[in-house]
C-alpha cells in the first residue's frame, strides 16, 4: 500500500519490482485505494521502487523472494520533488510469512547435485524441506504437529513444492 505521511492513500503511484541479479523489471500502478499487486514473480532477489508525482521516491532494499511467498510492504511517501529519492540503507531481513502456515524451501541446482541421497532417490530431497518427516511406510508430510498426511505430490524442476 502506498500512503503519504498523513496516512492518505496515493492512487496512481508507479511501483517497480526489479530482480537485482537479472535487472528484469515488472511495473504496476497503485489503484484508487493505494494498493498494488505484483504477481507471478520468479524466485530471486528484488528491489522495489515506489514513485508518484509530487512525492519523493521510496526504494525498498533488496530482499529474497522464495517459492509460494507473499510479501507485503507499506510505502509512506513524503511530499517533495520527484527527483528526490529516499533509499533505505538497511539490510532487509528475510521475509516472515504471517498469512498462512505453509512450510517451503528452495534448492539451487548446486545444492541438489550435492545432497547425500541414499540410492539416488530424488524423492528424498523432500526430507530436507521443513515439516517433512521420514516414515517406514513411505514418504509423508507433517502438516500439523498432531497429524501426518501422505505426500500427494513432489514437483522437481529446480524447485521443490509439497502439496496436500
Amino acid at each position: 500500500m502506498a500512503t503519504d505521511s498523513s496516512g492518505a492513500v496515493v492512487p496512481g503511484a508507479h511501483v517497480t519490482a526489479e530482480n537485482v541479479d537479472t535487472s528484469v523489471k515488472k511495473e504496476v500502478s497503485t489503484n484508487s485505494d493505494g494498493v498494488y499487486t505484483i504477481r507471478f514473480l520468479p524466485i530471486g532477489t528484488y528491489r522495489v521502487t515506489v514513485e508518484a508525482q509530487g512525492f519523493t521516491s521510496q526504494i525498498i532494499p533488496p530482499f529474497a523472494l522464495e517459492v509460494n511467498q507473499t510479501v507485503k510492504f507499506s510505502s509512506i511517501l513524503t511530499v517533495g520533488a520527484s527527483t528526490t529519492t529516499v533509499e533505505v540503507q538497511d539490510n532487509a531481513a528475510p521475509i516472515l510469512n504471517t498469512t498462512d502456515a505453509i512450510l517451503a524451501t528452495t534448492f539451487t541446482a548446486n545444492q541438489l547435485a550435492n545432497l547425500p541421497l541414499n540410492g539416488g532417490n530424488f524423492a528424498q530431497v523432500a526430507l530436507y524441506t521443513p515439516g517433512a518427516v521420514g516414515d517406514p511406510n513411505g514418504l509423508r508430510v507433517a502438516r500439523r504437529s498432531s497429524e501426518v498426511l501422505p505426500l500427494a505430490a513432489l514437483f522437481l524442476s529446480g524447485e521443490i513444492a509439497l502439496r496436500k
